[in-house]
């Protein structure tokens, strides 16, 4: 009861919107766009530091040579990281369980208790934790999402399947040449989620994420094709997120690198069978329009599979206007822990102070509709629940040399506002370093420092 009343009487507290207010004015003022979420809907995602082992070995990895053989941080680093973590996003904010592959990491010690941990202390923290992982521990033991989800207050896992992964049980990687040749894994997760929530009852969602190279652009359409076939895979991901491969860490060399552009446009062929319109070009923005665009869809079924999607957000000057308010009035508004019911206490709080906005939203739904041609069968449609909703993210990485390179005003421009972040201690002090910072140069040397003598604290 104590929840649903702070979020009536406080949709946004005090210091989240302050946080989000200075992420604003810190933007270059060429993107403080209509389509901006940082510094309205989020300050940024924040990302651990630490546990950097993984078991597979892909062949584009952002890990140095040397992650293998870097000790896990201790508890008492996990909690200083969180800590620091919440003081720069504010309640309600995202972060990232990562390194390597957390899950492997924290197995290969057994120290999976502390893992359990460490996403429960984020969640009491007011933080919405995201564990990131290749998922094959988990397959192996579906009783560990368990556990993460029932003890640790875990709501958001991220697989990361692509045919980039060697060492993978059951799938050689020599015979991978598709990326529907990974379908059957796909399918495991889907499983592995579902009886996640039947056993514990408890809603718990996913990412899928993948890294784009030369070899898996030409079948992207496969993993769009997979992820429209039955309304059970958006059930579960409900964020598709495309990686263009960066040149850091022990990635292999790419002799015809991958673009955003190729990305997205492979995207857009993929979708073309069912999309209404066009898919557009920048979505909302997490930062500079170079680094991410996200365009969230909604996926319409008949007979088992998708036969319609709707971008939800256009380009037109309505759409403008209506995102720019959205994005401002609902800023923080996001509830604490990855509590379904307090976010949606928080936003009707919201509503209920801005009644228009009610009408608006749903004008601007019947706008969107209009767009099929059968608004009314539509939303009836939508109202039986033959609908799915999911969002289409494309993060484009820098490489190390753009970043250690002279850096142009762009370059400076993405850094300054990049949308993930780690809490890295420096000169006695937290800072929010920059994702592609962090992976130029300064994971190496904190990971090269842990090697020759044990993490004292100060180092991640």
């Amino acid at each position: 009861m104590r929840e649903i009343w702070n979020g009536l009487r406080h949709p946004v507290d005090r210091e989240t919107r302050e946080l989000l207010d200075a992420r604003w004015r810190s933007l270059d003022p060429s993107l403080q766009r209509w389509n901006q979420v940082l510094g309205r809907q989020v300050v940024h995602c924040a990302f651990t530091m630490g546990a950097p082992y993984c078991s597979l070995a892909c062949t584009h990895c952002y890990l140095p040579k040397n992650a293998n053989r870097v000790p896990l941080p201790s508890r008492q680093q996990m909690s200083e990281q969180i800590r620091a973590s919440r003081e720069a996003v504010g309640s309600g904010g995202s972060i990232q369980i990562t390194g390597g592959d957390v899950i492997d990491a924290y197995l290969r010690d057994d120290r999976f208790d502390e893992l359990v941990e460490i996403v429960k202390e984020a969640v009491d923290a007011g933080l919405i934790p995201m564990v990131m992982t290749h998922g094959q521990g988990l397959l192996d033991d579906p009783a560990l999402l368990d556990r993460l989800v029932l003890e640790g207050g875990l709501r958001q896992v991220s697989f990361h399947v692509d045919i980039t992964q060697t060492k993978r049980p059951g799938h050689a990687f020599r015979e991978l040449r598709r990326e529907s040749d990974l379908h059957p894994l796909r399918d495991r997760l889907v499983d592995l989620v579902f009886g996640a929530r039947r056993r514990t009852g408890r809603a718990v969602s996913a990412a899928h994420t993948l890294t784009v190279t030369e070899e898996n652009l030409p079948s992207l359409g496969d993993v769009i094709d997979w992820m429209l076939e039955d309304p059970r895979h958006l059930d579960v991901f409900h964020i598709l997120s495309l990686q263009p491969a960066a040149t850091v860490g022990r990635t292999r060399t790419s002799f015809a690198p991958t673009r955003a552009e190729q990305t997205w446009r492979q995207i857009a062929a993929a979708l073309n069978a069912v999309l209404v319109g066009e898919l557009p070009d920048e979505g909302l923005l997490f930062g500079h329009p170079k680094c991410s665009r996200v365009v969230p869809l909604l996926v319409f079924f008949r007979n088992g599979a998708a036969d319609l999607a709707l971008p939800i957000i256009g380009d037109d000057e309505p759409s403008r206007g209506f995102w720019d308010r959205l994005l401002s009035l609902f800023g923080g508004a996001k509830g604490t822990g990855g509590s379904l019911r307090d976010s949606a206490v928080r936003k009707l709080s919201v509503l209920a102070r801005h009644p228009a906005m009610g009408l608006r939203v749903l004008a601007y739904a019947q706008r969107r509709l209009r767009l099929t041609g059968s608004p009314w069968r539509l939303a009836q449609r939508l109202a039986r629940g033959q609908a799915r909703s999911f969002a289409l993210v494309m993060h484009s990485f820098m490489n190390a040399s753009e970043v250690d390179g002279t850096r142009t005003r762009e370059i400076q421009q993405r850094l300054d506002a990049c949308a993930f972040r780690g809490s890295i201690m420096r000169d006695g002090r937290w800072l929010s370093l920059p994702m592609c910072e962090v992976n130029a140069g300064v994971r190496e040397q904190l990971y090269s420092d842990a090697t020759v003598q044990s993490i004292d604290g100060n180092g991640l």
